[in-house]
């Protein structure tokens, strides 16, 4: 298809209704971005090293000097734990669903401009869903509505995610059609003696998809075909991801965190920790999308290819460990 089209590849193909274009571009973007990752990744490697050396000698263990794709996800949350000492069961109990919701409602309202109100007796499909009505602050005028749906329950979707409901547009008759949208998520629900209580990733899953969220209700389109987050894919997680920074900062993180017994702030030295624990592992991380990125380019501009060889070369060449035989 893609070469009775005029396109070189398959990815070309693709890539044109996207920011990127074409592939070329893509393999610049990623050689680059991989050259700038690489002595980061680097030091991360020989400082897992080191971890892996001195527990091998702490248990006994006869070091063989390398860094397998199964020891990745141990080593790597060992860092967090052993160079930025973040005490997550302690983080914890500073982030109850209910207070991180009324925090992350107030900044994403003070940030953009608007209002939500919540519907309070509404119709929806589970008595702990809530909806909320969008108002421009400036205007008073309704932009859109959304739901929260947060807990787990059976037959759920067992992910987070944002769905839209109704596309924002011009209908037929020239007037406009509010967009609604959905948040999902499967948060711990709340006990008798405890409530909903967030891990540090999971409020920043919850800003993430709010993102969607709003990117959903702000959009001001003509056709429901470009509606929200219906944008070509290489843009479509930018406004979340840029919204999940707050989640990074001072300020915001206080404000959307309360110890859910006394309701004191998280003490300094915990939020600072918390804080610098961002860049744990960044460099690694980041060359594994290179991987994956490589690998995707390689099967969809080569007209034959050995998935298996592919994938191992680019994981010993780019991460610098070898891939799971």
């Amino acid at each position: 298809t893609a070469k009775l089209l005029g396109f070189n590849t398959y990815a070309d193909y693709v890539l044109e209704m996207n920011m990127a274009k074409n592939s070329t571009n893509v393999a610049h973007f990623l050689d680059e971005f991989w050259k700038t990752l690489k002595p980061v990744g680097n030091q991360e490697r020989q400082y897992i090293l080191e971890l892996k050396r001195a527990e091998s000698e702490r248990l006994g263990r006869e070091f063989d000097g390398e860094i397998h794709a199964w020891d990745m996800l141990y080593y790597m949350n060992q860092v967090e734990q052993v160079k930025f000492a973040v005490d997550k069961d302690k983080l914890i109990k500073y982030f109850p669903l209910e207070v991180v919701t009324e925090g992350l409602l107030g900044i994403y309202q003070d940030l953009l401009g608007l209002t939500f109100k919540q519907v309070h007796n509404a119709h929806v499909w589970h008595d702990s869903v809530r909806l909320y009505f969008v108002l421009d602050t400036a205007s008073g005028e309704e932009i859109g509505q959304f739901y929260l749906d947060l807990h787990p329950r059976e037959g759920k979707y067992g992910h987070a995610a944002c769905f839209s409901l109704q596309p924002g547009c011009l209908g037929p008759d020239g007037e406009r059609r509010l967009p609604v949208a959905a948040m999902v998520a499967n948060f711990t629900k709340p006990t008798i003696s405890l409530p909903s209580l967030l891990q540090h990733h999971e409020v920043e899953t919850f800003f993430h998809e709010f993102g969607h969220v709003m990117h959903e209700i702000c959009t001001r389109v003509e056709f429901a075909e470009f509606s929200g987050t219906l944008v070509e894919t290489d843009f479509v997680e930018v406004p979340s991801q840029t919204l999940e920074n707050w989640v990074w900062e001072k300020e915001p993180l206080q404000r959307m965190s309360r110890h859910y017994k006394h309701g004191s702030a998280i003490p300094d030295s915990l939020l600072d920790r918390l804080i610098a624990s961002r860049v744990a592992n960044t460099g690694l991380m980041n060359l594994r999308q290179v991987v994956l990125s490589k690998v995707d380019q390689s099967f969809h501009t080569k007209s034959s290819a050995n998935t298996a060889e592919e994938f191992a070369r680019h994981c010993k060449d780019i991460l610098g460990i070898p891939a799971t035989p």
